[in-house]
C-alpha cells in the first residue's frame, strides 16, 4: 500500500472508491502507462544489481540458484517469483550468462545455463556457527 500512494503522489496512479460493490476497498488505476512502465524497468534494474550480489564468482548452473536459499528469499522480498529473479539476474551487467553441456549419464548429456559475477560485490553466505568448545 505504501508504494501505491508513493506512486499516487508521483501521478502514475490515481485512487479509486468502489463503496456500492466491496465496502472499504479502494482501487488504484494507472493513469500514466508510459511512465508506470518506466518505473518498473527502473525498479527491475534496481533489482537485478540487487539480486546479482548473490551469484558467486564461479559459475553457477541457473537450476542450482533457483534452490539457493538466500536467492529465493531476496527474489520474494522484492515481489518476484525465482524465475522472474533469474530473468531479471540475467539482465544485469554483472553477470555473465553462458550455456554449455553437461553430462547426466554415461550416453546423456544436457543443454544448461550458467550465470557467473564478473565484478566484486559478491556476498559469501553466512558461516554457521558450531556450538562452543569449552576448555
Amino acid at each position: 500500500m505504501q508504494n501505491l500512494v508513493k506512486l499516487e503522489k508521483a501521478g502514475i496512479v490515481v485512487r479509486k472508491k468502489y463503496s456500492q460493490l466491496h465496502k472499504g476497498l479502494t482501487y488504484f488505476v494507472i493513469v500514466n502507462r508510459k511512465a508506470a512502465e518506466l518505473t518498473l524497468k527502473q525498479y527491475l534494474w534496481h533489482v537485478g544489481f540487487q539480486l546479482a550480489r548473490y551469484v558467486p564468482m564461479d559459475k553457477i548452473t541457473v537450476d542450482e540458484l533457483k534452490i539457493d536459499r538466500r536467492f529465493v528469499e531476496r527474489a520474494t522480498y522484492f515481489g518476484l517469483s525465482v524465475d522472474e529473479g533469474i530473468d531479471v539476474v540475467k539482465k544485469c551487467p554483472h553477470v555473465r550468462t553462458s550455456s554449455g553441456r553437461v553430462r547426466v549419464d554415461f550416453d546423456k548429456t544436457v543443454e544448461v545455463i550458467f550465470l557467473e559475477r564478473i565484478t566484486q560485490g559478491y556476498i559469501p553466505p553466512e558461516v554457521e556457527e558450531g556450538p562452543e568448545e569449552v576448555g
